[in-house]
């Protein structure tokens, strides 16, 4: 019965954080004002699964944005406004918001081509997308 009212009334909150600092300082608990956390509290679910590349000048986030109502993840995108030292999120945009769930966009170069193949294991299938105008179109 316990684990039928957790699944019910809790649910988990995640963000999303990025660290700027060395990587020692981790391992000394040196990081307090170190992290800079997305606002999930924009949205009833979590933000998870971040990935980060660079384009040209800019810094852009991939991630997923998951609805608890749903219990289903889109990939966004949002870009990295750095400033003296410290990192803002610009508001996500959808990148790519299906009938299934998806997440983890895993995001890499090749051949000068920038491609994203997010999970989608509840589909049964692996899609590759190719960016046409990144980071917005595919």
């Amino acid at each position: 019965m316990f684990q039928k009212l957790k699944r019910k009334y809790w649910k988990e909150k995640w963000n999303l954080g990025v660290y700027w600092g060395k990587p020692q300082d981790l391992l000394e608990g040196d990081i307090e004002n170190k992290i800079y956390w997305g606002n999930s509290e924009k949205i009833e679910g979590s933000y998870a699964d971040p990935f980060i590349i660079k384009w040209e000048t800019d810094y852009y986030v991939f991630f997923e944005e998951l609805f608890y109502k749903t219990n289903k993840g889109r990939i966004v995108c949002s870009k990295l406004d750095i400033r003296d030292r410290k990192i803002f999120y610009e508001d996500p945009i959808t990148i790519f918001d299906r009938n299934y769930h998806m997440s983890y966009p895993c995001i890499f170069r090749n051949d000068g081509n920038i491609f994203l193949c997010p999970e989608t294991a509840e589909r049964g299938k692996i899609t590759l997308y190719k960016a046409t105008k990144f980071p917005y179109e595919w």
